[in-house]
């Protein structure tokens, strides 16, 4: 005979997809006690489901298995031994499943630990859809226990935490925070800015989605520009969007002393205003600009492109020349 307190077997029944079983526990046992892994039935099917393949627990099987956690009237808001919420464990699955779990759940509960709230945890994942679900519930500008807001976690950016669902790359989700109005220029209990971790840590195509966020916009005409042919495309401000070399300036970064470029191809001075020579780097249809990979790019000469050689590469050249010569 079952035992409805056997919370191993609950577990084991959830897992295995078996409902009838999960039905009976749902009503007989405790759908809060935690097993020697110290998971909930909920959160395990959250986080130990979603690591399963979709194979061995499909989506649609675990939004039905939610569901039928949600009406057997379980807490949404609980807590497994190990400390995990199902709201932040509902991340490794698919949108579908975690959406009934927020629909059942307290969204804007904070992790005990670091203070962090749900939509910054999705933003430091990637995870775009759970952001613009969730944000009319939060202060996109709040800070957990480090300082840290949203746009910090963004650029932070826990890759580790693999989910189910589309994972965004930090530059497309700081331009989804901008464009919900998320202040780029509030500082960390470190001192740092979203822009300054973006760029210390070398995720300059975020750093630059940073700076024209932080710049004020009137007066300043917009233009998408695609960081390269695969990114989604993102708001640039330029004063003169007909000007190349305005266009050039809005993908450079400059501090006291010189230029530091996303791409290493762009040239040294910032003084490219002839259109020919522009169009090695990037292709302008109307207010689109769309910056090549290094691949692509190169001098062009005689009509032709050519491969750019390196400083190293040319004094190979040269020794070569010198040596044929002798």
């Amino acid at each position: 005979m079952n035992d409805p307190n056997d919370i191993e077997a609950f577990v084991r029944a959830v897992l295995s997809k078996d409902k009838g079983m999960t039905m009976w526990y749902l009503y007989e046992g405790n759908p809060e006690d935690s097993n020697a892994e110290g998971f909930t039935p909920l959160t395990a099917l959250l986080i130990k489901g979603s690591q399963m393949s979709r194979e061995q627990m499909p989506s649609d099987t675990q939004e039905e298995l939610v569901n039928m956690f949600a009406q057997a009237g379980a807490k949404f808001n609980r807590p497994d031994r190990k400390g995990n919420y199902p709201i932040f464990a509902a991340l490794f699955a698919d949108f579908p499943v975690a959406l009934k779990v927020f629909n059942n759940a307290d969204v804007t509960r904070r992790t005990p630990e670091k203070n962090v709230n749900l939509i910054m945890m999705a933003a430091g994942i990637g995870l775009e859809e759970v952001i613009n679900f969730v944000s009319s519930d939060f202060n996109l500008d709040a800070k957990d226990a480090d300082g840290n807001t949203a746009m910090h976690h963004a650029v932070i950016a826990d890759r580790q935490f693999v989910s189910r669902m589309k994972q965004s790359e930090p530059r497309d989700v700081v331009s989804t925070l901008c464009e919900l109005g998320a202040d780029p220029t509030l500082d960390n209990n470190a001192g740092k800015t979203p822009y300054d971790i973006a760029f210390e840590t070398g995720k300059f195509d975020a750093a630059l989605i940073l700076k024209h966020c932080s710049l004020p916009k009137e007066g300043m005409h917009k233009i998408k520009i695609k960081l390269n042919p695969d990114a989604e495309a993102s708001d640039f401000y330029v004063h003169d969007k007909d000007t190349v070399l305005e266009v050039k300036r809005a993908i450079l970064f400059e501090d006291a002393e010189n230029f530091h470029f996303v791409f290493p191809r762009f040239k040294a001075q910032p003084q490219m205003d002839d259109m020919r020579e522009f169009s090695d780097y990037a292709i302008r249809d109307g207010d689109l600009i769309t910056v090549l990979p290094k691949m692509q790019t190169g001098a062009r000469k005689g009509g032709r492109r050519t491969k750019t050689k390196t400083k190293k590469q040319k004094r190979v050249s040269k020794k070569r020349r010198s040596t044929r010569r002798n």
